[in-house]
């Protein structure tokens, strides 16, 4: 007689601390769960528990005492962390905005929410009073997180203003020297730089330009100041009164001004003009409005000249629906 005993072959189960699908920079420890000796692949560890932080399949070999051997598997996954990035660092000028972007995950978070539209998008403004660092930590469908900082430097404004030789903003063609004027930068502050535009496609860099206005019309003046970063713009009407035209002489058939020289009133007659709005305005020696009105047509329109100094003068009357512009001196006496 023989007696043959055949053993169990032992349990083998793989406990794992913790999820083993994971991020970069994380771990789960593997444990086989009887007693024995132990052969982990591919680590070749012998003890019951391993640590594992890269991606595979991790098997154990347990042999009891008797020298029966079973085998357990184990995989495991560990993902990539996004690459979160919000570029370079920026330049802002004082008391503007800028709109920062991260790229590379599916939600965002950013620190200083007092400067930020939102603090929860890829994309949001911001307004920073002071040099600032920026950083974000975004997150992607695998629960990984990364994070990226952009430093946000604040450069000094200039601010523009500018002044004009001609206090009211008015020149006369009709004048000796009537279209020049001189514009000064002199009044803007932290600008290194100028780019004016005189509004009839004219432009100059210099920081006081001279410019001679050759034609009537109202023009917009531009000036930018620059530094090395940062610009600020401002404008400024002119208006340039024009010369006798072919128009005006037409009207100069319709129209009349008498006394003349006056002395406290002046009146302007109108002849064989449907009635409609008429500008009338009065202008010094030196192109600056000291009169203006606006009124409908009559047979004549009496002008007070009670406050005037002695002098000589222009007049212009401009009508709604007739092309032309009547522009005569007058002289004050008194």
């Amino acid at each position: 007689t023989i007696v043959v005993k055949v053993n169990p072959l032992p349990l083998n189960t793989i406990t794992a601390s913790g999820p083993t699908s994971f991020c970069v920079g994380d771990s789960v420890t593997l444990t086989a769960d009887n007693l024995g000796t132990y052969s982990w692949a591919p680590t070749s560890d012998t003890t019951q528990s391993i640590t594992v932080f890269s991606t595979g399949t991790y098997t154990v070999d347990i042999i009891d005492s008797n020298n029966c051997s079973n085998q357990a598997q184990q995989s495991v996954t560990v993902n990539t962390l996004p690459t979160v990035n919000v570029g370079p660092d920026l330049n802002v000028c004082n008391g503007d905005s800028l709109q920062l972007n991260a790229t590379g995950a599916s939600t965002y978070t950013w620190n200083t929410q007092a400067t930020l539209t939102d603090s929860t998008i890829s994309n949001p403004l911001a307004y920073p009073t002071s040099a600032t660092n920026y950083w974000v930590v975004g997150e992607d469908l695998n629960g990984c997180k990364n994070s990226d900082t952009v430093f946000v430097a604040i450069s000094v404004s200039p601010v523009a203003k500018m002044s004009n030789s001609t206090s009211n903003d008015t020149l006369d063609l009709n004048l000796p020297n009537g279209g020049d004027i001189q514009f000064f930068s002199t009044l803007s502050t932290n600008a290194l730089t100028y780019y004016w535009d005189f509004g009839d496609g004219t432009t100059d860099t210099a920081a006081n330009p001279i410019y001679t206005y050759t034609a009537g019309g109202d023009y917009l003046v531009m000036l930018v100041a620059m530094n090395s970063n940062c610009s600020d713009t401002t404008y400024h009407s002119i208006y340039v009164i024009k010369g006798v035209s072919v128009g005006e002489n037409e009207l100069s058939s319709y129209i009349s001004v008498y006394p003349n020289p006056a002395v406290d009133f002046v009146k302007i007659n109108f002849r064989d003009i449907p009635s409609q709005g008429v500008n009338i305005t009065v202008y010094n020696a030196l192109g600056e409005i000291v009169k203006r009105s606006y009124t409908l047509i009559d047979s004549s329109i009496n002008i007070s000249t009670v406050d005037f100094d002695q002098g000589l003068y222009f007049v212009e009357v401009r009508l709604d629906r007739t092309t032309g512009i009547f522009h005569t001196p007058l002289i004050i006496h008194k």
